[in-house]
């Protein structure tokens, strides 16, 4: 339990900062039939509601943004683990009128148990886009 008001204190720490510079901020709220991961359910095959709470930059912070996500997860009837909750923070540059580039970090956290914490990780990444008139393209690149 006290993970989890750590990462939502962590968290609104982290916007509040942010709030004094002009800013968009945005709610979600999303119910899918399998919360899934690179092909794998997080869920067991049962439905997820995910929630996410995002800040972006405007004015002299425009590409900055920052974010909370949480969703439920089931690993199996053996692990008790039931929440995830995500953390994030990164910066978007347009190179051109055809290239971007976003890089940023995300830190994973799972709760519900004692040893949920043996689960958390940090994620860094850099993802390149191209846009041409054939469509979009992106490149990513994600280092745990």
């Amino acid at each position: 339990m006290q993970k989890i008001y750590t990462s939502a204190a962590l968290s609104c720490c982290l916007l509040s900062m942010l709030h004094s510079a002009q800013a968009d901020v945005s709610l979600t709220v999303t119910a899918v039939t399998d919360y899934t991961l690179n092909g794998i359910s997080q869920t067991q095959g049962d439905p997820a509601l995910q929630a996410s709470l995002d800040w972006a930059g405007t004015d002299g912070l425009s590409g900055v943004y920052a974010g909370v996500w949480t969703s439920n997860v089931d690993f199996g009837r053996y692990d008790k683990i039931n929440r995830e909750i995500d953390v994030y923070f990164g910066k978007y540059w347009q190179l051109n009128e055809k290239i971007g580039l976003d890089t940023g970090i995300a830190y994973y956290t799972y709760h519900g148990v004692s040893y949920a914490d043996d689960y958390d990780y940090p994620e860094v990444y850099a993802k390149f886009g191209y846009n041409s008139s054939l469509g979009d393209s992106e490149l990513n690149f994600w280092y745990t």
